[in-house]
């Protein structure tokens, strides 16, 4: 089976089981200049868009929050003089003098930027709130602001580390070139990211769930243990914009660990489209162009198909499907057809 369908298996179920949650990777400060003293306002929000069994969660809101550095293009700063400094084409989060909405809250606009005296990079972003925009309103006469970002509010926000797994190998037949599957290691398989922040929320279901585990260990020990097994995987989210992830079992009281489990989309997919693409026609001219050949060959040794023909139809990507019907395929007697 091929990996990315595995994968994409895999994003299908944690989608309708997997609560939401904000998840800042490369946090970035935000002040609101005019929000009034260290009050919190809080938002109920839901856990799941589509499935409202899920119930809501609280998300706190005030004075600092963090956003993702991505979510923030300096286009005054090293990566908009890249840039002949304009924001890249598409680019509807914020900018200098912009606007941008924080999910479930409020419309911002960014009015000035702390930078680090060494590297120039921005550290902090002075902003307005605007209170009429309040839980998605755009007021009467003014446009939409487009751009929609991810947010968690500072003083509730909790630290925790993130293991990014992705592919093992870089190629899909490691060592077919060289002989040698080592040299196909993907040497980005897994990255480790400290000093994550997440809502309170997440640090409360954890906090549950290894209180359910803990009690669940004593009962064994007792051997009074009964029901289902609970593990540290059986909470998983989906980190807004950033993929799928489940506790690890090495979580505890000071610190969460969650392992990535797949992202959103198939980012190994899109980066091998055009080989894909050229492989494609390569084996339509093999099936299509040398036909004569290929009928001559099999002429030659009697039917049946060649060994290349074989290979290669061992070689496809299987998907899940019902079989309608099968039979001999009429140039190769080893092969059969389904429908």
């Amino acid at each position: 089976i091929d990996f990315g369908v595995l994968e994409d298996c895999v994003r299908e179920v944690m989608d309708s089981t997997s609560s939401r949650a904000f998840a800042i990777l490369n946090p970035l400060k935000v002040t609101i200049s005019n929000w009034q003293g260290s009050t919190l306002e809080d938002f109920e929000v839901p856990r799941h868009p589509k499935i409202e069994e899920m119930g809501d969660r609280v998300v706190p809101f005030g004075k600092h929050v963090f956003i993702e550095r991505s979510d923030f293009f300096d286009t005054e700063g090293p990566e908009g003089a890249a840039n002949n400094n304009k924001p890249p084409k598409g680019f509807k989060r914020l900018l200098p003098g912009g606007k941008v909405r924080l999910k479930y809250a409020y419309v911002i606009s960014c009015d000035e930027i702390v930078r680090d005296p060494d590297t120039n990079e921005p550290i902090e972003l002075k902003c307005t709130v605007y209170s009429e925009t309040r839980a998605g309103v755009t007021p009467e006469g003014e446009a939409r602001v487009k751009g929609i970002i991810q947010w968690v509010e500072a003083s509730t926000a909790v630290k925790c580390k993130v293991n990014q797994y992705d592919r093992l190998f870089k190629t899909e037949e490691p060592g077919k070139e060289s002989g040698d599957f080592t040299l196909d290691i993907n040497p980005e398989s897994l990255s480790t990211l400290d000093g994550i922040i997440v809502e309170p929320s997440v640090a409360f279901d954890a906090l549950g769930i290894m209180g359910a585990i803990r009690a669940e260990n004593e009962k064994e020990t007792e051997k009074q243990g009964s029901g289902e097994k609970i593990y540290h995987s059986n909470l998983s989210y989906q980190f807004e914009r950033s993929g799928y992830f489940a506790l690890d079992p090495s979580s505890d009281m000071k610190q969460l660990v969650f392992n990535r489990v797949v992202t959103l989309r198939d980012t190994w997919g899109s980066a091998t489209e055009g080989d894909t693409r050229n492989a494609a026609k390569q084996s339509q001219r093999n099936r299509g162009g040398e036909k004569e050949g290929n009928q001559k060959q099999q002429k030659q040794k009697g039917g049946g198909g060649g060994a290349g023909v074989v290979e290669d139809a061992r070689r496809i990507a299987l998907r899940a499907a019902t079989i309608l019907e099968a039979g001999p395929h009429p140039e190769a007697g080893s092969l059969i057809v389904c429908k």
